[in-house]
């Protein structure tokens, strides 16, 4: 048991040594840590919102193809819609 104290002690001697930074020092720190990226992790959130942008493109697409389909009698109602999903790829693709 005396040893176990013991070495809690030492621990709590050692740890209580640490640099005192000023609050000015200790907020640039953090925003150095948070804008600091790694290459993997920045491909990493670019492939997300590429998917992201594939998902919702092909949904979207899906949709309006089905609505084509069943108006498609109807020209002027198509070359709205087709007119629609251009704006739509190009809000995407942004």
């Amino acid at each position: 048991m005396s040893k176990v104290s013991n070495y809690d002690k030492l621990l709590e001697a050692f740890g209580a040594q640490k640099k005192v930074k000023t609050k000015h020092l200790i907020k640039k720190a953090d925003k150095k840590k948070a804008a600091k990226k790694t290459r993997a992790v920045k491909r990493a959130d670019a492939n997300k919102l590429d998917a992201l942008r594939q998902d919702l493109t092909r949904k979207i697409e899906y949709s309006l193809g089905h609505i084509i389909q069943t108006n498609a009698k109807n020209c002027e109602a198509i070359s709205f819609l087709k007119g629609k999903m251009k704006k739509i790829r190009q809000a995407i693709s942004e």
